[in-house]
């Protein structure tokens, strides 16, 4: 739309986007802003304090940087609040660039439309479209970054399924500030449902599925997590998605995986599903997070544990992490991006691509 058009290009003219790229790590955002604005122009703190702090602006003054339009265009998506004084801000959310995409989503550590480093993490692996008709569907698509980045890898059609109500909202909006709407059809329904009931078959499957290896009694955000071993979801989308690719079709997702030593157990037991034996199987292995009182991994998940269960303290959560690591003998977690090329022949490889404490998955911005 050319209101958007406009929004996008004044938020570039000010700045906002170069801002954004010196931001590597989403987790340093805020502290980082919070130490530079006061070297920020005026209207590029407007804009930073509006679309990433979450904080109230004077509707004039935003209208005067982006306009009208693309104000109201968020408003009648319910994703603006008004204050008492008359001030607006976002619902929970923030405004952030990827490369050429434009995408808002929630920032809310209890979140209906989940976007994180690990999303950015597929987007860049995802294979480019092999020929220029090639179909993809984007299973538990979000608020539509995997879809739009699939357009903008050569992909002329894409499906994207999300069961969640604001999360297709979001993605549906993502998909027209961006232009891209022509190119990519929504489904608000569950990942199973619509590989059960399409008749149509893509080139390309990718899916960003609740991956986090927990016992089945801790609650883990909207989505959930990927219970004990991390791949309750990713088994059921494997088993249906056969039939939804073309012949020479693939399927790519990530996922994350307990690991005992070298062995990846997700590796194991994807492996041993009978729907395998139709796919060439490549794992790539990405990063490695030993259990232990060192690990940001742990520390940050432990924290994360607790704000879903309120029964739970942080000291709880991580001796409950401990004892599940023994349950499972297992001695951390990895994170990997698999692989799967349809084919007569039944082979599995896992490739160490780059296995360190320090980095959790990719900077986000």
């Amino acid at each position: 739309m050319e209101d958007n058009t406009f929004a996008l290009s004044s938020l570039k003219r000010h700045g906002y986007s170069d801002l954004l790229r010196i931001c590597q790590d989403s987790s340093t955002i805020d502290s980082y802003l919070a130490a530079a604005r006061s070297n920020l122009t005026s209207e590029l703190a407007v804009l930073v304090d509006f679309f990433l702090l979450n904080r109230s602006a004077e509707p004039a003054q935003l209208i005067s940087l982006i306009g009208n339009a693309f104000i109201e265009t968020l408003r009648e998506n319910n994703f603006i609040i008004e204050t008492s004084t008359g001030r607006i801000a976002l619902n929970g959310m923030r405004l952030i660039f990827t490369g050429d995409i434009a995408l808002i989503y929630d920032h809310t550590v209890k979140t209906d439309s989940y976007f994180g480093s690990d999303s950015l993490g597929l987007g860049r692996l995802v294979s480019r479209a092999p020929f220029n008709s090639a179909t993809a569907l984007d299973l538990c698509a979000g608020p539509g970054f995997q879809s739009m980045n699939l357009v903008m890898k050569g992909y002329s059609s894409v499906t994207a399924v999300e069961i969640n109500e604001r999360a297709t909202r979001i993605g549906r909006f993502n998909a027209r500030m961006n232009q891209l709407d022509r190119n990519i059809e929504y489904s608000n329904c569950s990942a199973f449902d619509y590989l059960e009931t399409t008749p149509l078959k893509y080139n390309t499957i990718i899916f960003n599925p609740p991956l986090i290896p927990l016992p089945p009694d801790i609650a883990y955000s909207f989505v959930g997590h990927g219970g004990m071993h991390g791949i309750d979801i990713t088994e059921n989308i494997l088993r249906r998605s056969h039939n939804c690719l073309s012949d020479d079709g693939i399927v790519e997702f990530i996922g994350c995986s307990l690991h005992s030593n070298t062995e990846l157990h997700v590796a194991r037991l994807l492996d041993a599903l009978p729907e395998a034996e139709n796919y060439e199987k490549n794992y790539f292995r990405i990063g490695d997070y030993h259990f232990g009182e060192k690990s940001k991994f742990f520390k940050n998940l432990c924290a994360t544990i607790t704000s879903y269960n309120e029964n739970l303290t942080e000291e709880d959560a991580w001796r409950r992490m401990q004892l599940f690591m023994e349950e499972t003998s297992s001695i951390g977690m990895s994170t990997f991006f698999a692989r799967w090329s349809k084919s007569n022949k039944a082979t599995s490889k896992t490739i160490n691509a780059f296995a360190n404490e320090g980095a959790m998955w990719w900077p986000l911005l």
